[in-house]
This record gives structure tokens, C-alpha cells and sequence, in this order.
């Protein structure tokens, strides 16, 4: 991503478009991760990181538009929790994935025994996208700043809207 200049960034809005635009980026890894491991019979365990850190920037893509930051995982996802779970704004199942998200980055990162597999890979990467494919669209509805923003970010770094390809179209 082309870093943005000190005029261009300064809004609520701005630092939520760049918090999509690294989650977009972090899932993006994660595919090229899984689809390097499938090939070449790698490790699995950084899907787990980028699958994880992907919803993470979404989360606090909301957060920043809600005038909070959290220094903490565990405060910025109760707090996504409490606010957007507890009142339906986002499917409630999504607090147990994002729960095991994390779980899955902590043995992929730090265990010794335990290795993510295949499977739950694919499965993180899957629900990853659309968790973060509903927090861009609620961020979008949201502020039509936060697209304009967000697209052209995007065009500036050749992807396209959502992070999959190379186009902007």
C-alpha cells in the first residue's frame, strides 16, 4: 500500500479506510499462505495469524469510528462484543469465531504440539472474508468518506474493492 501523506490522513474516517484496507491486505496474505502450503505441503500456522489479524483490523475500523481505541486485543473485541453482537448489528455467531480466530493464532503462533490444519485453515480464511466483508459494508454505510477513502487506497495499491485481485473495476 502506498503510505499515505500527513494531509491525507486525519479524520476518523481516514484511519478507518486504512484499517480496512490492512485487513484486506491480511487476508490476502493468508490466501497466498494457504495456497503456498496446499502446494508445497507447508505449515498452516500463518493462516491462523493473518486469518485472525484480518478481523482484528475490521474490528477496529469500527472502533475508530466510534472515537475508541483499545490497547488490548481482549478490550477491543468485548468491546465489539457488547456493542455490536449484544445488539444484533452483526450476526452474534460471530463472537465464538472471532473467539477461535484467536485461539487458532495462539497454537499456530506459540504452540509446540499443536499445528492448525487444513482444513481449519480454509475454514478461518472463509469466515474471515465475511466477517470482514460485513464490517466494510456497515463501515460503508456508515460514511461514504470511508469509501471514497478506502477506494482509493485501494487504486493507489493496484487491488481491487474487498482486496481480492489486482483491479479496481
Amino acid at each position: 500500500m502506498k503510505p499515505l501523506k500527513s494531509d491525507d490522513v486525519g479524520t476518523m474516517e481516514d484511519f478507518a479506510a486504512v484499517a480496512l484496507k490492512k485487513s484486506d491486505e491480511r487476508l490476502r496474505a493468508a490466501s497466498v499462505l494457504y495456497e503456498d502450503a496446499s502446494t508445497h505441503g507447508g505449515t498452516y500456522d500463518d493462516v491462523a495469524n493473518r486469518t485472525y489479524y484480518a478481523v482484528f483490523s475490521a474490528i477496529q475500523a469500527i472502533h475508530v469510528l466510534d472515537g475508541k481505541f483499545f490497547k488490548r486485543h481482549g478490550q477491543a473485541i468485548g468491546e465489539f462484543n457488547k456493542v455490536y453482537l449484544k445488539n444484533e448489528i452483526f450476526d452474534r455467531s460471530y463472537g465464538d469465531v472471532i473467539t477461535d480466530l484467536m485461539l487458532c493464532r495462539h497454537a499456530g503462533d506459540y504452540s509446540l504440539k499443536l499445528k492448525v490444519t487444513k482444513e481449519i485453515a480454509k475454514e478461518n480464511l472463509d469466515v474471515a472474508k465475511k466477517i470482514v466483508k460485513d464490517i466494510r459494508a456497515y463501515c460503508f454505510g456508515r460514511s461514504l468518506k470511508i469509501k471514497e477513502v478506502y477506494t482509493k487506497l485501494c487504486e493507489d495499491s493496484g487491488t481491487s474493492i474487498g482486496g481480492e485481485g489486482v483491479s479496481t473495476t
